[in-house]
């Protein structure tokens, strides 16, 4: 009897083991290509990295088209950036904007508790892409769910 259940644990703590080592590589796995893909995104948004792939994605091109593609898409680089920074600058003051008038309507707790929320968000790693599929859930306390 002691032997059919030795062998039983052994059996159960090797499949344990088996399933235990699988999820720590699957979970490996995903952080490399998230962290492959996040790379890549930022690549991208570098003039050099944006480049290379439209003329890798063009096929074969004359030096001409080249060198013309590079001054297209160099000035358009700078058009973007500049666009980007107006939109941060347009977005942070619709957002010192919204907390003013929340301040004016919310109790001095509900005050602290968007600060201390706000914070948070402002910690938080952003990654490329995050937030676009789901909507973040403001505190119970902001939400008159107490």
């Amino acid at each position: 009897m002691s032997s059919t259940v030795n062998t039983r644990t052994k059996s159960a703590l090797l499949i344990i083991g088996t399933l235990i080592v699988g999820v720590l590589i699957g979970v490996l796995a995903t952080a490399r290509v998230t962290d492959q893909r996040i790379d890549r995104m930022r690549e991208l948004r570098s003039r050099s990295g944006f480049e290379e792939t439209v003329l890798q994605a063009l096929g074969p091109i004359s030096e001409e088209q080249t060198a013309a593609i590079k001054v297209i898409l160099s000035e358009s680089h700078e058009r973007m950036g500049d666009l980007r920074r107006e939109w941060r600058a347009s977005l942070r003051a619709e957002g010192d904007s919204m907390r003013k008038a929340l301040r004016e309507v919310l109790t001095p707790q509900q005050i602290g508790a968007l600060d201390d929320w706000m914070t948070r968000q402002q910690r938080r790693p952003r990654r490329p892409g995050e937030g676009e599929r789901r909507r973040r859930q403001p505190p119970d306390s902001l939400s008159g769910r107490q």
